[in-house]
């Protein structure tokens, strides 16, 4: 039996090339900044005179995700009593239990000991950092790393006996692969598990999700973009008929029509007033550079 699991990362859909990410987006993003924070970071970018003015120039694909709802439109989710077929969250990691989660359901309904996982995942990063490249001799038995948004994909391959993982990016993909081509190095002899890359949604072909995953990925996707976010969730959520029966989607329009939106904003004021804020916000970044506990994706 095969689980078919669509994942989606909006940071995927920011059009915009590797060097202007690595210039005009925050220094060492992660996941575990308050909201608040991670906010007032991206003001900062927003403030900067030459650099602001370029990030606001930076579009959503808007082709990639018209490509995203021809897949979307032949997906059949699952119809599987108490749990999610559909979620939205802030964080990738959130992948890792939704997965576990139904697979888990279906091994017990179908009285099966293994199952098949057949994942695409259309993102700017491949979420396969931090593999081990000394001892691997436990690796199928337990990973050793905590699941983050950078590592889930390493975490769940050892959990299913089929592995088919297929990472979509545009031709701007992430400039650091290195744990990618590890991964896929260490798995090749392996006739039931497999990595493959595409350069365009477009590309994937004969494929109908049984589940779907949406991230915000918010330290990796200027929130001036928001409305287009917001804009491609609704879509789906209409498409698949999960407009009232998933709490995530309504935290996340909740969360980035309250909190995110007000940082789009926050660059059309006056901006001197904050020069306090500016100060610390700067000191805070060399902070982050320094702390281990920020990790990067990269």
């Amino acid at each position: 039996m095969t689980l078919n699991v669509l994942s989606i990362d909006w940071d995927y859909f920011i059009d915009t090339t590797s060097y202007k990410r690595l210039v005009l987006f925050p220094d060492g993003g992660n996941e575990y900044l308050p909201d608040d924070v991670g906010n007032m970071i991206w003001a900062v970018h927003y403030m900067n005179s030459s650099s602001g003015r370029e990030l606001r120039k930076i579009n959503a694909n808007i082709a990639e995700i018209e490509n995203l709802m021809n897949i979307i439109s032949a997906s059949q989710p699952l119809d599987i009593l108490g749990t999610k077929t559909l979620m939205v969250a802030k964080s990738h990691s959130k992948i890792y239990n939704m997965i576990s989660d139904v697979a888990n359901t279906l091994k017990k309904e179908h009285d099966e000991d293994f199952i098949d996982l057949n994942l695409v995942n259309i993102d700017f990063h491949h979420d396969c950092y931090f593999f081990p490249n000394k001892d691997l001799s436990n690796y199928h038995n337990k990973p050793s790393i905590d699941v983050d948004c950078g590592n889930w994909v390493w975490n769940l391959a050892p959990m299913f006996y089929g592995f088919n993982y297929t990472w979509v990016h545009h031709n701007e993909n992430d400039i650091e692969r290195s744990d990618f081509d590890n991964m896929a190095n260490y798995w090749k002899d392996d006739p039931v598990v497999s990595f493959n890359e595409y350069e365009s949604i477009s590309d994937i072909v004969d494929f109908k999700p049984d589940i779907i995953f949406i991230c915000r990925s918010d330290m990796w996707s200027p929130p001036h973009l928001d409305y287009e976010f917001i804009d491609m969730v609704d879509t789906i959520r209409f498409m698949k008929n999960e407009d009232d029966s998933d709490k995530f989607c309504e935290e996340i329009e909740k969360y980035v029509l309250d909190s995110r939106i007000s940082v789009t904003e926050f660059y059309k004021k006056d901006l001197y007033a904050f020069d306090e804020n500016y100060v610390k916000i700067l000191n805070l970044e060399e902070k982050m550079k320094s702390d281990k506990k920020y990790r990067s994706k990269t």
